[in-house]
């Protein structure tokens, strides 16, 4: 298309092959949806993209996934500071990492601080929950407690029984 395309109501549609000799700019005031012609990249929130598809925004700002129950669905969020993340809201639905390889976490990948973990919590949104267990950028590794001071610490709280169990058949 080229020249100005103006819309009279809330119906537009475009059939067949189209071609755009400009950026491409749906919405008003803030942009809704960019089209950068030049590099390819599609903005949803940013009339500069920084990537082949950039999307900005707070809240839940993609959903992948079925509109009924027959399959699972995946959220990515933005909506705690500091804790983004991948979600599934069903509680008996597992989310899981394929791999036919190796599969890898990397802590601190920019190596500019020491202070960085891996952690599993269980009920846990941002920073609340019980933390079962965390390896920390320095190596030690911690069960039962968020501060390891050495390789391996187990901590199984003050009325544990048993903090470590060995058997062999």
């Amino acid at each position: 298309l080229d020249g100005n395309v103006s819309v009279i109501n809330s119906d537009f549609e475009v059939s067949g092959i189209s071609t755009f000799q400009d950026d491409v700019n749906i919405g008003t005031g803030s942009t809704v949806a960019f089209f950068d012609i030049s590099s390819g990249r599609v903005g949803i929130g940013s009339a500069i993209p920084q990537a082949l598809l950039d999307v900005e925004g707070n809240g839940t700002i993609a959903k992948f996934g079925s509109s009924d129950s027959t399959y699972e669905t995946l959220f990515i969020k933005n909506n705690i500071a500091g804790y983004p993340a991948i979600t599934n809201e069903s509680s008996p639905d597992t989310i899981e990492l394929r791999s036919a390889g190796s599969v890898q976490v990397s802590i601190d990948y920019n190596n500019n601080d020491t202070d960085k973990y891996f952690r599993v919590v269980a009920n846990q949104q941002g920073s609340a929950g019980t933390e079962v267990f965390r390896v920390q950028e320095d190596g030690k590794v911690g069960i039962g407690t968020n501060d390891p001071d050495s390789i391996l610490h187990l901590y199984g709280g003050d009325d544990s029984d048993c903090v470590l169990s060995l058997e062999s058949d």
